[in-house]
């Protein structure tokens, strides 16, 4: 591990009351306009008391939340910003953090080339300096890139030391939202692969870590992933035991309830899409199209363009085909 100097971290006393109000907003409790007063407020203070490293953990989580609010430039903005402060205080670890911060949100943009660039020069850059966590959020972005290429034989290695390598970390708790992705790409990629075990493990894995957080966006990503999968499976289980339902339109419905609750538009544009695509899967061709309308309009809304276009483009097969 690289010597950080002292007051490169975030000062303890930030940390509680910054990650209380995250936690809120997670949770549902603060809607993404009210989250942004608080920060806004802790950000302000630690400009005052000239606390460097508290400013850049300021920009980081006010990034998240204009990201998830469907508003990428801006969540750019205050990644940079975050990355020019640690990188002021020699802070490498989260100088990277900001990295693929930035990485993931060019990925959202569909700028693929330049966020696995990104991706990969973080992940080089953690492992010569020891850092798990930044190497696992890296090689975890990879695999989804990859994945997004049409590369699963590519994508599982990646995903997998992602997984191993959140297995190592101490506090796993403060990287849930990580885990619960990293558990939904290896499920898309298994059943990309045909290993319907794999999928359901990974699914079920997802879900609990999900369950266990008691986030929003945790459960929601959880939820739609099991939907996914439920609709991906060319024979889907009977009975999975535990207290899983096999309906996909449980998970889906429990999904929108909960990125509804976050009024997180980006997700539940993503929601839409796969849950149009699975009820056209299942033959409710008309109902589907309806889901991939209501997900362009949104994508449109975000300037997701390139997002819109492909939703729009698979809503008119679909309506072709039901004619």
């Amino acid at each position: 591990m690289s010597i950080i100097p002292p007051n490169a971290h975030p000062s303890p006393e930030f940390m509680e009351r910054a990650v209380a109000f995250m936690q809120q907003w997670e949770r549902g409790e603060l809607n993404n306009e009210q989250i942004l007063e608080p920060l806004n407020a802790l950000l302000a203070e630690a400009v005052v008391a000239g606390r460097v490293a508290d400013q850049a953990q300021a920009h980081t989580m006010i990034g998240v939340v204009y990201s998830y609010s469907g508003k990428p430039d801006i969540g750019i903005q205050h990644y940079r910003t975050a990355r020019h402060f640690f990188e002021k205080v020699g802070n490498t670890e989260r100088m990277l953090i900001a990295d693929t911060n930035i990485a993931e949100t060019l990925m959202d943009k569909g700028d693929l080339p330049r966020a696995r660039e990104l991706y990969n020069r973080a992940y080089l850059t953690a492992r010569s300096i020891n850092s798990p966590r930044a190497q696992a959020i890296a090689i975890a972005m990879v695999g989804r890139i990859l994945l997004r290429q049409g590369l699963p034989n590519r994508a599982r290695p990646a995903l997998e030391e992602a997984e191993q390598l959140t297995l190592s970390l101490p506090n796993r708790q403060g990287i849930i939202g990580l885990i619960c992705e990293i558990y939904h790409d290896l499920m898309v990629t298994c059943i990309q692969q045909n290993d319907s075990n794999g999928a359901l493990e990974s699914a079920k894995k997802g879900l609990q870590a999900a369950q266990d957080s008691q986030g929003l966006v945790q459960l929601g990503l959880a939820n739609r992933a099991m939907g996914e999968l439920l609709t991906g499976l060319n024979t889907p289980p009977a009975d999975m035991g535990d207290g899983f339902s096999t309906d996909p339109d449980v998970y889906f419905r429990a999904a929108m309830q909960y990125f509804t609750e976050m009024k997180t538009d980006l997700e539940i544009a993503r929601t839409l899409w796969v849950y149009g695509e699975s009820l056209a899967k299942r033959g409710h061709r008309m109902t589907g199209a309806r889901k991939l309308q209501q997900a362009a309009r949104i994508f449109t809304e975000l300037n997701m363009l390139s997002e819109a276009a492909l939703v729009g483009e698979l809503q008119g097969k679909i309506l072709t085909a039901a004619q």
